[in-house]
């Protein structure tokens, strides 16, 4: 790609999913409607922005494209007022640490998933792993078995992952 003008359409098809899983996490309380458009506005902006791109090469591709997605994201949350913004200041006075109680946060659910991951055979922990966090296609899951294999897998461990991941 270096040199060239930017492939949209190869870095579409690598990273379409991962950026749409990217602004889903970050807006949970959104509809699924709201996730397409803005996902649709990143791959807007990259198309228009493609001709620009010539010198950065292949290894810039992916953190551009996050990078332009976080800035419609922070462009979304500030227009739309979904959340509201407070001075660490004024918080870190009050006896708030809201950097601390989000670590803390992500910390025990981590611990939770990982402590209901354990109960799983170690292909199903494949399968999770490769679909969930990595985004991979059934059909791209030759390595743990075939498409059919692995969708029998998935099935199995959200069945044995749903006691221990329910919330009370």
């Amino acid at each position: 790609m270096k040199g060239t003008m930017l492939d949209v359409a190869t870095l579409y098809a690598t990273y379409e999913r991962p950026i749409w899983r990217y602004l889903r996490a970050r807006l949970v309380a959104v509809d699924n409607a709201v996730i397409d458009d803005l996902a649709a506005e990143v791959w807007a902006r990259v198309w228009a922005g493609r001709a620009g791109y010539r010198e950065m090469g292949a290894a810039r591709a992916k953190p551009w494209v996050y990078q332009i997605a976080h800035n419609l994201l922070m462009d979304y949350l500030r227009r739309d007022r979904i959340v509201e913004w407070h001075s660490l200041d004024a918080l870190t006075e009050d006896g708030w640490s809201p950097v601390a109680l989000l670590q803390f946060d992500e910390i025990a659910e981590r611990e939770r998933v990982e402590r209901a991951l354990a109960h799983l055979t170690e292909k199903q922990r494949a399968v999770m792993r490769l679909r969930f966090w990595e985004g991979r296609e059934y059909r791209d899951m030759a390595e743990v078995g075939s498409e059919n294999t692995t969708k029998k897998l998935r099935a199995r461990a959200l069945v044995t992952l749903r006691p221990y991941l329910e919330v009370a």
